[in-house]
């Protein structure tokens, strides 16, 4: 409830509120290749979910009553199940391409680690792996 209070007070923030809760999600998920595609499968789920919403009888007065009646419920566990599937998100992939799935999940988890991740870093430093601290050595 807050955060709808927060939206309707200062939509400006809603960008950096959704950005938040996605680097959140990221990082709960590793901060790395896999962790980057459950964001993306989540959010390709959560559009989806959305988006068929409008879908439909194209009466948009029936759907607002309806979106309103069935926010707190639907939402939270449509919201869950996107969430449970997009862990399978390399599954959907290899699906999707066959034997191919393979090599551009091999080809995407280089191009994250040596070119995107060090990108990604740069431009949002809280993201940045801490430096390990130095042990010092006995004599």
């Amino acid at each position: 409830m807050r955060t709808v209070r927060g939206v309707v007070a200062e939509p400006r923030k809603v960008p950096a509120q959704i950005r938040k809760a996605l680097l959140k999600i990221w990082r709960m998920r590793g901060g790395g290749f896999y962790g980057f595609g459950y964001v993306v499968a989540f959010v390709v789920l959560e559009v989806r979910a959305f988006v068929g919403n409008f879908e439909g009888d194209g009466d948009i007065a029936t759907m607002i009553v309806q979106e309103a009646l069935q926010f707190f419920f639907r939402f939270a566990a449509q919201s869950f199940i996107n969430g449970f599937i997009a862990f399978g998100w390399p599954v959907f992939v290899l699906d999707y391409l066959g034997g191919w799935g393979l090599v551009a999940l091999g080809g995407g988890w280089l191009a994250f680690e040596y070119l995107f991740k060090p990108w990604i870093n740069s431009k949002l430093p809280e993201l940045a792996p801490k430096p390990k601290p130095s042990a010092a050595r006995a004599p």
